[in-house]
């Protein structure tokens, strides 16, 4: 019987320390940091349902971030450009319903062209006749891994002063090297 006490024990003993070993991991991550799943495959954007493939993704310092995501060869009328504060809103999940009357459009913005014609530009900044119904970004400029991430995950936008005034489901998953001189 004894012998047995102390099976059960050394077992009992056993599945606490692997559950507490495995709480411990799950919430190892930073605190700051926060992790976003991508929806579309890499290198790869989905507007409307159809799969796009990036075939450049540019990143421009000024004040502010300018990323710039290129869908055909030598044609900067099919793009997606974002302007945002990266020091700002770098590695966060970003809630792009969470639009505000006194936001500021130069916190973030997401732009999409196609054929030299505008199709939404949406903003921080609360604007007549723009309507986001949903979606995140994710933008990081990860110097461990010398990499710029961009990740935007079902955005539902409608802009009623732009384009076909209809409403668009954008997800975009990029990522490029972060270039010697930046």
């Amino acid at each position: 019987m004894k012998t047995f006490n102390k099976s059960i024990r050394t077992i009992a003993g056993g599945m606490l320390a692997m559950a507490l070993s495995v709480i411990l991991w799950s919430c190892s991550g930073s605190e700051n940091e926060e992790n976003i799943v991508p929806v579309a495959k890499p290198q790869t954007a989905i507007i409307n349902g159809k799969e796009i493939p990036i075939l450049h993704f540019y990143v421009d310092y000024d004040t502010d971030y300018f990323i710039t995501v290129l869908f055909k060869e030598n044609e900067v009328g099919d793009h997606i450009r974002i302007l945002i504060d990266l020091d700002r809103f770098q590695k966060k999940i970003i809630d792009l319903t969470d639009r505000r009357e006194d936001g500021d459009d130069r916190e973030w913005s997401i732009h999409y062209r196609k054929l030299y014609k505008t199709y939404f530009d949406l903003t921080r900044q609360t604007v007549e006749k723009v309507h986001c119904y949903g979606g995140q970004m994710w933008v990081e400029r990860d110097l461990k891994n010398n990499k710029y991430k961009l990740i935007i995950n079902n955005l539902r936008v409608k802009d009623e002063n732009y384009g076909d005034k209809t409403e668009y489901t954008v997800s975009v998953n990029a990522e490029r090297d972060i270039p010697k001189y930046d």
